[in-house]
């Protein structure tokens, strides 16, 4: 039930919206409305803000739990150093894709400038400190880079990464909510790391790559990194495809990037290519909310059963009206704090969650 809630909250369910609304908006109205007054009417209002306190605590887990999740959103971007107009691919050059420091893969392409540069896809620029690739005799058997259209070949510069070094990969498992994929039960979404707004689906795991096994349990730290496709594909399929789709989890962030080929603008025939990249915090706001949101909700959900025991033993000690005359404030005081904070508490995982996503 509960992660059937965050999920509906995630996919932005109208709904759900709603219902958590009125409840925020009745929860405001209590707080601001409270007012001293008689014995009995301050004792009935403390008992209000009570049950109001615990049910909007426990209502904003789910709710600071599904507004902490990471969303992963693709965005075109302007790559005219790497996307040729071409519609039979999306590379200037022929040659192969490297694996190089970050981690990052860095493919040949012709700059703007008319430079033979290597390319990294996830920086989105030219490699700093490395040379243009310039004419000279090709040697046979070694590795070149040729431009798409007509003849022209120039040799793999000697300081450029070797084609030859392999790539040590991780595994990213995303799978739509209740399914725990690699074995076991299945995982709560509270504990899910990100969610793809366009397929649905949320990050559940991470199967770092042997060279690059996390120390101490800091698997967000990374560098992990995945390689999903082929970067040197050229023909895309039927309709809008993916031809690559290239991610990394570096320093507790997600950053992503892959090459699409959608349908020519103005309905015209045939298709273009276009970069899109994608990138989300995994740290920003669900460290928040596990760290300082939830466990101050779990306290404020108490706000009844302990708050009420407290009006219970001053309404025995009635008799006494020196107990009773400030108990019962106190309590209508405490009550409205906690009623505040709770409604404050997804508040605070949305400003966490906003600053992470710059």
């Amino acid at each position: 039930m509960r992660d059937r809630l965050i999920d509906a909250l995630v996919r932005g369910d109208r709904s759900a919206w709603a219902a958590f609304g009125v409840l925020w908006v009745l929860t405001t109205l209590m707080v601001l409305l409270q007012r001293p007054g008689p014995p009995p009417r301050r004792a009935t209002w403390a008992w209000l803000l009570l049950a109001v306190a615990s049910t909007t605590s426990l209502a904003g887990l789910p709710l600071s739990a599904a507004i902490a999740m990471p969303r992963v959103r693709w965005a075109p971007v302007d790559a005219p150093d790497l996307t040729a107009t071409n519609p039979e691919t999306w590379r200037k050059l022929r040659g192969p894709a490297v694996a190089v420091g970050g981690p990052d893969i860095a493919v040949p392409t012709i700059d703007t400038a008319g430079h033979w540069v290597l390319y990294g896809l996830l920086s989105g620029k030219a490699l700093p400190g490395l040379p243009a690739a310039e004419p000279a005799p090709l040697d046979l058997g070694a590795p070149r880079l040729c431009r798409i259209e007509g003849d022209t070949c120039r040799p793999w510069p000697v300081s450029w990464p070797d084609p030859a070094r392999p790539l040590a990969q991780a595994d990213l498992t995303w799978a739509p909510p209740g399914r725990q994929p690699f074995g076991g039960s299945a995982l709560g979404l509270e504990d899910a790391l990100a969610y793809d707004v366009e397929t649905g689906l949320y990050l559940r795991h991470i199967e770092p790559a042997p060279l690059h096994a996390p120390a101490n349990g800091k698997l967000l730290d990374g560098p992990h990194l995945e390689l999903t496709g082929r970067v040197n594909a050229d023909e895309p399929h039927d309709g809008p495809s993916v031809l690559f789709v290239l991610r990394k989890v570096a320093g507790g962030r997600l950053t992503q990037v892959r090459m699409a080929a959608v349908p020519a603008p103005g309905g015209g025939q045939g298709h273009v290519f276009q970069l899109q990249r994608a990138s989300a915090s995994l740290t920003a706001g669900p460290r928040v909310y596990a760290y300082a949101v939830r466990p101050v909700l779990a306290l404020t959900s108490l706000s009844l059963p302990l708050g009420g025991g407290v009006l219970l033993l001053a309404w025995l000690l009635g008799r006494r009206r020196e107990a009773a005359s400030w108990i019962t404030p106190a309590i209508e005081a405490a009550a409205a704090l906690s009623a505040g904070v709770a409604a404050a508490g997804p508040a605070v995982v949305a400003i966490a969650s906003l600053w992470g996503s710059r």
